[in-house]
């Protein structure tokens, strides 16, 4: 079974912590990297063929290196996760879907969506394996 693959990106090294563990205890899923900075975070989701880009953010606003990684990258999905408690998800197609409150539930949930029926460069999966292990 294929792995949805996430890269954690500047965060508060308690949710890093926390974020990582819930992945760890999925078996459809690992956490491929952790950066500190988004500076970087375009050529790092590349070279660690990323599915999923988890970043932190002061807002809800979307930073320039999040759009620039999905013009680089336009099969990745990006959650963004704000202070305060509160997550989204960002894709190519500029939609945004409100996630709610942050939980470990929240997360699996939200990663799962963000992974669903793609490898980890965009190619849609056959039927059979788009919906192994995932709720």
């Amino acid at each position: 079974m294929r792995h949805t693959r996430v890269l954690l990106v500047q965060m508060p090294r308690i949710l890093c912590d926390i974020i990582s563990s819930v992945v760890s205890h999925q078996l459809d899923m690992e956490v491929v990297g952790h950066l500190e900075h988004r500076g970087t975070m375009g050529s790092e989701a590349r070279d660690a063929e990323a599915d999923v880009v988890i970043v932190g953010l002061p807002d809800s606003e979307l930073p320039d290196e999040c759009l620039a990684l999905l013009a680089i990258l336009p099969h990745v999905r990006i959650i963004g996760v704000v202070d305060g408690g509160r997550a989204f998800l960002d894709e190519l197609r500029l939609h945004r879907t409100p996630l709610g409150d942050v939980s470990p539930e929240s997360l699996v949930k939200a990663i799962r969506m963000a992974g669903r029926g793609r490898d980890a460069w965009g190619r849609d999966l056959p039927p059979e394996e788009q919906d192994l292990g995932r709720s």
